[in-house]
């Protein structure tokens, strides 16, 4: 399993990171965690398309995670000739954001995708939410949306080549919704935002479970000057595993 960071910055792109995007790739098959702008540009940099996406799981719907879904699944359909074999399936954490994306792309001329066969779009609930022998992914509720609201957000834990990945997505303001069971046994590896709660309230919470490394991304402006660099290190010292800062463009894990 290669996991690549495409987008790492908070709600806003800046000059250094764009939007909330992982790409995942186990053999032949990838995946995308979370589509933020401008994710499909960010693929054909790398020499990917669209069609070659097997399937695109969004933690929650907010812009920032979602704004470049429509693209995909435009790309994905214009270049399917390519990958004729291939077929993508979009996994949105809410039933009420279905109607509206395909609505979106139907007024931008894609065609229906809710008929045709060939992408699927369906909305999930917490457990395993999808399994095509080459990666499995579970759905873990967490709180970044009040627990009494109709919005759904979720973490995901990713297994794929006998690796346990825990993606936390977007956390409430204490991060106390950090799923600990999806932890298990053994994560080989967290990647965890850092734009909601206080790194010293995570860093409490991961230093005695069974983590062997941290990634941080999503990202608050703070953490990239020398005063957020200084007063991060710092707070990772308590951590037995290494933790970093992750970068767009950056391989994090890789077979």
């Amino acid at each position: 399993m290669k996991i690549t960071l495409l987008g790492t910055s908070h709600g806003d792109p800046t000059p250094t990171r764009f939007q909330s995007s992982t790409l995942i790739e186990v053999g032949e098959r990838r995946y995308l965690i979370d589509a933020g702008e401008p994710v499909d540009a960010l693929l054909i940099r790398r020499g990917l398309k669209a069609s070659q996406l097997s399937a695109v799981f969004i933690t929650h719907v907010h812009i920032d995670h979602t704004g470049g879904l429509p693209v995909i699944l435009e790309q994905a359909r214009k270049f399917r000739w390519q990958f004729p074999n291939n077929r993508l399936t979009v996994c949105l954490p809410d039933e009420k954001a279905v109607a509206p994306l395909r609505a979106w792309c139907a007024a931008n001329r894609i065609h229906d995708i809710s008929s045709c066969g060939e992408e699927t779009v369906n909305a999930y609930a917490p457990g395993i939410i999808y399994d095509d022998g080459a990666l499995r992914v579970t759905a873990y509720r967490n709180r970044h949306f009040p627990p009494t609201g109709e919005q759904r957000s979720y973490s995901l834990l990713v297994e794929a080549d006998g690796k346990r990945v825990l993606f936390t997505g977007d956390l409430s303001t204490t991060y106390a919704d950090f799923p600990i069971e999806a932890v298990g046994e053994r994560c080989d590896l967290l990647i965890s935002e850092l734009v909601h709660y206080p790194l010293e309230n995570g860093v409490e919470m991961l230093r005695n479970l069974p983590i062997r490394q941290v990634i941080y991304q999503h990202l608050d402006d703070c953490w990239d000057t020398p005063e957020g660099r200084e007063k991060f290190a710092a707070a990772i010292a308590k951590l037995p595993f290494p933790a970093g800062i992750g970068r767009d463009g950056e391989t994090v894990l890789s077979d």
